[in-house]
């Protein structure tokens, strides 16, 4: 039997820190430490447990002061050719995950139909195999759209 490689990240997010803990989909729980309390902290913790082929599913106490972990956007190439992290407006995320959504299914049935899928460069194809039909290869660097 394959081990499941969906691992739980539960975090307490704190003004200074934040304590992760890891629960394997098997039952195994184990308290990974305590990482700092920002972005660039955040990210060089997923980008670890990713890196060891897991999917990871994020649940988090954070009150205040985790607000921005879940609202957090990333405008790409925006003025001055410069990435700009910024928060999401409350308004939009109840029509964007409605949008996002509706593509998924979009996707899904070109898949079904033998389309939805784009041609990648040989390293990547060979790197990600599955890339290339992936609908949420367009996630963010916190692996959520």
């Amino acid at each position: 039997m394959e081990k499941s490689s969906k691992v739980f990240v539960g975090m307490d997010v704190h003004k200074e820190s934040i304590d992760v803990t890891l629960a394997e989909a098997g039952g195994e729980v184990r308290r990974l430490g305590q990482i700092g309390g920002d972005r660039g902290s955040l990210l060089k913790m997923v980008r670890r447990q990713q890196s060891k082929g897991r999917e990871l599913v994020f649940v988090y106490e954070a009150g205040s002061c985790g607000f921005w972990i879940y609202r957090e956007i990333t405008v790409r190439e925006g003025k001055g050719g410069k990435d700009r992290v910024t928060m999401l407006p409350l308004p939009v995320i109840e029509p964007l995950r409605a949008h996002l959504e509706r593509v998924q299914r979009l996707h899904d049935h070109d898949l079904a139909e033998g389309y939805g899928d784009v041609e990648l460069p040989d390293a990547l194809a060979r790197k990600y195999p599955r890339a290339q039909a992936q609908f949420d290869i367009f996630q963010n660097e916190n692996g959520r759209p």
